[in-house]
């Protein structure tokens, strides 16, 4: 994404003129690239420096800028291509596959870096018989129609999740740089797929680093793994994660809190009776097609969106998870601190 944002005349830059922020300070955090075009000489230089970064870069126009015309004779802008996803190294392949062929229990945890490699996860996961803990950003391309998927972690989690990471031998994260580190298990073997080796071994210590491309490291791991001897880490989970969701559908149904279970749990979450969230989830996922595009506020309502909202078909999921859900973080620690136990490494999920 390219954003060009206006900015005050040159002159007045730095003397708190009318509608004066300084933009490269405001998108630093949120942007691979931020300048301020000084010059009408500055171009194409900027330009190209701009999407040759390959994520949110932004480019601030003062209005005395933006009126210049261009030299005469200025280049036409050349965009480099973006480098091509590799495969792993060959050494590190073997260890990854020796790894995963002496585990009883391999659980994947995988994200949106994995989004173009959707039927390789598949037929890893049912090679190994693992199920498939999705982050929320990973939920587009990779939730729908498949059957060993068993939701979200962390905050937004629930306890099939939790126990498919906790009770396995094997961790396999596929690019994902899913940041919460409390939720992660301790004493499994590690490996982590990633096109950034920045990103290996900084949520949780890595025993086995594949550094390159979802897709391409994938394939060629598959043909080095053997069948799985049995399917039942896989099965518990599936069986726990159809159970819950049973219940967070329960909730949906208009008549449950004149239930005795529905009025007591009432008491504490819906004292007001009002609409639950649960009923609106599944009622938009009645009415929307599949290519409606979703987004969210940061929150609770993220939670429901995660939860109970699959994204099938072509739907989309554009929201702001990195700086919002991780603000959330910790602006709600307190408040949510009752839904884990005392103990700092294991986590419960209503």
């Amino acid at each position: 994404m390219l954003a060009i944002c206006g900015q005050v005349p040159t002159e007045e830059i730095g003397t708190s003129f009318f509608q004066e922020v300084d933009n490269d300070a405001l998108f630093s955090d949120v942007a691979v690239f931020t300048a301020t075009v000084t010059s009408a000489n500055q171009m194409p230089q900027l330009l190209e420096a701009a999407v040759a970064h390959q994520g949110v870069a932004v480019l601030n126009l003062p209005g005395d800028i933006s009126g210049l015309k261009l030299p005469h004779g200025t280049r036409t802008p050349r965009f480099a291509p973006p480098p091509l996803p590799s495969s792993p190294a060959a050494d590190s392949l073997d260890g990854a596959a020796a790894a995963l062929r002496d585990a009883e229990k391999v659980t994947l945890l995988v994200g949106r870096g994995a989004r173009e490699a959707r039927e390789e996860v598949l037929a890893l996961a049912e090679k190994l018989a693992a199920p498939t803990v999705l982050t929320l950003k990973a939920k587009e391309g990779l939730e729908h129609e498949n059957p060993y998927e068993v939701g979200q972690s962390g905050l937004i989690g629930n306890p099939a999740a939790v126990g498919a990471m906790d009770e396995c031998d094997v961790l396999f994260m596929i690019g994902t740089d899913f940041p919460y580190r409390e939720w992660y298990p301790e004493g499994k073997k590690v490996i982590q797929l990633d096109t950034r080796t920045q990103h290996i071994g900084r949520r949780t210590p890595v025993d086995i680093a594949l550094v390159g491309g979802a897709r391409e490291g994938l394939r060629a791991l598959l043909p080095m793994l053997e069948p799985a001897s049995g399917r039942e880490h896989l099965e518990k989970a599936q069986s726990k994660y159809a159970e819950w969701m049973d219940d967070q559908r329960k909730l949906a149904d208009p008549s449950f809190d004149e239930s005795l279970l529905g009025k007591v749990r009432s008491l504490g979450d819906n004292p007001e009776e009002k609409v639950r969230p649960e009923a609106v989830a599944l009622a938009l996922d009645e009415v929307c097609p599949t290519n409606t595009i979703f987004t969210s506020d940061t929150g609770m309502s993220t939670v429901w969106l995660s939860r109970l909202l699959p994204m099938r078909g072509e739907r989309r999921l554009i929201g702001s998870y990195n700086p919002g859900l991780d603000g959330e973080r910790h602006a709600d620690g307190a408040r949510r601190a009752g839904a884990r136990s005392s103990s700092p490494r294991r986590r419960t999920v209503r």
